[in-house]
Order: C-alpha cells, then sequence, then structure tokens
C-alpha cells in the first residue's frame, strides 16, 4: 500500500511538471500573437481637454456632459409628447428633429465648430446628445 502511494505521488507529480513545462511554451505562443495583435492595431485616438469654438474655450468632459444632459432633457419631453398624441408623434418622428435640437442647443453654448477639432468635437458631442435623447425617452 506505502509503495502505491508513493508511485501515486510521484506519478501526479510528473504530470504536474510535464504540464507546466507545456504552459510555458504555451504562454510565450500566447503572450507572442497578443504582441503581434497589439502591433497590427491602429493607434486610439485620444480625447482632447479642451474645445475651442467661436465662443471661447471649454472643457471638453464638460462639453459632453452638457450635451447628454440636453439630450436627456428633450428626450423626456419629447416623449411626453408622445404619451400625449403616441399617432401624431410617432417616435420616429420626433427623433428626427433631434439634429435641428442639437444645433440649436450647440450654437446657443459654443457657438459654431469653426476648425476640425472642434467639429470633431462637436460630432462626439452629437453622440452624446443621442444617447442622452434615447436615456431621457426611456426614463
Amino acid at each position: 500500500m506505502r509503495k502505491l502511494f508513493i508511485s501515486l505521488v510521484l506519478t501526479v507529480g510528473l504530470v504536474a511538471v510535464m504540464s507546466s513545462c507545456g504552459n510555458t511554451a504555451t504562454n510565450e505562443n500566447a503572450k507572442e500573437a497578443n504582441a503581434e495583435q497589439v502591433e497590427a492595431q491602429p493607434e486610439a485616438t485620444v480625447d482632447p481637454t479642451t474645445v475651442t469654438t467661436s465662443k471661447g474655450t471649454y472643457d471638453f468632459k464638460m462639453v459632453m456632459k452638457r450635451m447628454y444632459k440636453e439630450g436627456v432633457s428633450i428626450g423626456k419631453a419629447k416623449k411626453s409628447l408622445h404619451d400625449k398624441s403616441p399617432n401624431k408623434n410617432t417616435k420616429e418622428k420626433l427623433l428626427e428633429s433631434a439634429e435641428a435640437n442639437f444645433k440649436e442647443q450647440w450654437k446657443i453654448y459654443y457657438g459654431s465648430a469653426d476648425n476640425d477639432e472642434a467639429k470633431a468635437v462637436c460630432e462626439k458631442a452629437f453622440q452624446a446628445f443621442l444617447k442622452g435623447w434615447e436615456d431621457g425617452w426611456n426614463s
């Protein structure tokens, strides 16, 4: 019985050692594959910290937050219109006016996006506005 126990312990130890050798090779291959994958990916775009428009320079995060909140507010208002008269005010019809609402709010707060960086921020802000609009509609 003792010899059987010792044999079993040695066998388990041998299997463990052999498995770890195989895992080391596998880990090295995985690391190489990850490194190749990282090299193949284009560099991620970094959001600016500020944006300059015709009315001044603003903090990027605050612009995103403000336009999201505007979207939530308008989305709630449009949902209220829809609830009062769903046949007349369909979601699709009300959503069509979202871009015009955004442009109006953008001009009030920030003026015109007169450079490439401001235009890119304006587009990101529009996406935040649409997300807010949907969140306001669904709240």
